[in-house]
Parts: C-alpha cells; sequence; structure tokens
C-alpha cells in the first residue's frame, strides 16, 4: 500500500504535509494557502532568516557593503535559503535599489523562488504515469491557487519583525550549565 505521490517528494515533512492537503479534492484554496504558508514560516526558521535578515539590515547603506555581504555569505554557507536571500539582496542592489526595504524586497523574492521551486518539486514527482490524470490535474490547480493566496507581504512582516527581538537573557540554573544534548 502506498502513502500516496506525496511522501515520495523530496522535501521536508511541512511541504509534503501542504502537497497531502493540495492532492485532497475535499481541500479548499483556504486550506492549501495555510498549509503552503505553514510550511514557508518553517522553512524560514530553519534557514535563520531572520538572523539573516538583522545583519543584512545593519550593512545595507554601508561603505563597504561588498565585503560585509562576503562575510555573510561565507558565515551561512550550507544554508540555501540564506544563501538565497543573500543573492537577492545583490539583485536589489545592483538593479540601483535604494529604498530602506532592500531587505524586504529580498525576502520576499526569496520566498516566492522557495515556494516556486517547493510546488516545481511536487509537480514533477506527480506527473508519473497514472489512470488518475483528473486528480493529478486538480492537485497542480490548487497547487497553483495556493500559491497566488498566500499573503507573501505576512510572512515578509513576520520575520522582520522576529529579527528585531533582542536575545533574552535566560536564567540559567547550574545544571543547565554544561549539558548539551
Amino acid at each position: 500500500m502506498s502513502d500516496g505521490p506525496h511522501f515520495s517528494v523530496k522535501l521536508k515533512v511541512k511541504w509534503q504535509n501542504t502537497a497531502k492537503i493540495c492532492d485532497n479534492a475535499a481541500s479548499s484554496v483556504t486550506e492549501c494557502a495555510e498549509a503552503m504558508f505553514d510550511a514557508l514560516r518553517v522553512d524560514g526558521v530553519m534557514g535563520n532568516l531572520s538572523k539573516v535578515v538583522k545583519e543584512l539590515n545593519k550593512i545595507v547603506g554601508s561603505l563597504f557593503i561588498e565585503t560585509n555581504i562576503q562575510e555573510i555569505k561565507q558565515k551561512y554557507a550550507g544554508h540555501d535559503l540564506a544563501q538565497s536571500l543573500i543573492g537577492n539582496v545583490e539583485v536589489e542592489l545592483f538593479e540601483g535599489n535604494k529604498s530602506s526595504s532592500i531587505v524586504g524586497d529580498a525576502l520576499e523574492n526569496t520566498y516566492k523562488g522557495r515556494a516556486a521551486n517547493c510546488i516545481r518539486a511536487m509537480e514533477e514527482t506527480d506527473l508519473r504515469p497514472s489512470s488518475n490524470m483528473e486528480r493529478k490535474i486538480g492537485f497542480v490547480k490548487n497547487l497553483r491557487a495556493a500559491y497566488a493566496n498566500i499573503s507573501f507581504g505576512e510572512i515578509v512582516r513576520e520575520t522582520i519583525s522576529s529579527s528585531k527581538i533582542r536575545n533574552r537573557s535566560i536564567k540559567r540554573s547550574s545544571i543547565d550549565d554544561g549539558v548539551k544534548l
């Protein structure tokens, strides 16, 4: 017995859940969009985007921005979403964007690109020959409708606001010191 095509997608659990919801003909566009929004939110948290946003906001407008961007790139090597954000900031700067929302614009493009790549991966996985072409068409329609209904501005605002939260000092007991799991 198969778990369905959405589990063969090489994506994180939240994206597999999005595929499962979008594959259900009874799911509304709102449910599909919410699942995709949650997957993007988790990707942002796991990709340390709020930390990258904080660092990028500090250096935008500085004299040595190229040097600073290279340092941030090295610091987040191996974090594909962070690298995508940094690359999008570089594109915004290269295109002459002088507004204060350079990082926000780049972050929105990063989330849109991530969603589009995941949708493409789900569509390609589901394009395998099958007798149920009607289900496949519904699945792809739900994926695309979910993308169209995501409030990318909202997830950008969430990420930027979480980047502004200062680290709070946490009272620790001596038993916590040196213990790592």
